[in-house]
């Protein structure tokens, strides 16, 4: 009986999901992605083009997680956004607010250059990142 099963070298190592197309998107690697233009250039597109929704003070929150998965070739795909430190009991406007975010998040990382892309055993392979944007609400 032959069950077919195969494994990479050092697969075990490192988790991953597969997407939609089949391509491997893995949680971490040897070495991780890199974005290809400075942390500086990088916070000043995103302070300059981020636009927050009306401010509600009722229904706010300290923290945005913005997930993207940089593939091999640099690419960038938007992945996911959660929001951490919800003072809001208004699932409507929680839902209202991460909408519009993920609008305006999604057309910032489109415009982005491509990524310096993630590496296990040398090979280029798809990563997950999580990047973090923590709210300081102002009055």
């Amino acid at each position: 009986m032959n069950l077919g099963l195969f494994a990479q070298i050092n697969d075990s190592t490192h988790s991953f999901e597969l997407d939609s197309n089949g391509i491997r998107i893995y949680h971490s690697a040897d070495k991780m992605p890199e974005m290809s233009i400075s942390q500086a250039e990088f916070m000043s597109i995103l302070s300059s083009k981020l636009n927050w929704p009306e401010v509600d003070t009722n229904c706010w929150f300290d923290k945005v997680c913005f997930g993207i998965i940089v593939y091999a070739d640099g690419s960038i795909k938007t992945n996911s956004l959660r929001i951490v430190g919800s003072i809001c009991n208004d699932d409507e406007r929680i839902d209202k607010l991460k909408k519009q975010l993920r609008t305006n998040l999604d057309e910032i990382f489109s415009d982005l250059p491509k990524w310096v892309s993630g590496e296990i055993n040398n090979k280029k392979v798809a990563v997950m990142l999580t990047i973090p944007i923590h709210v300081n609400l102002e009055l």
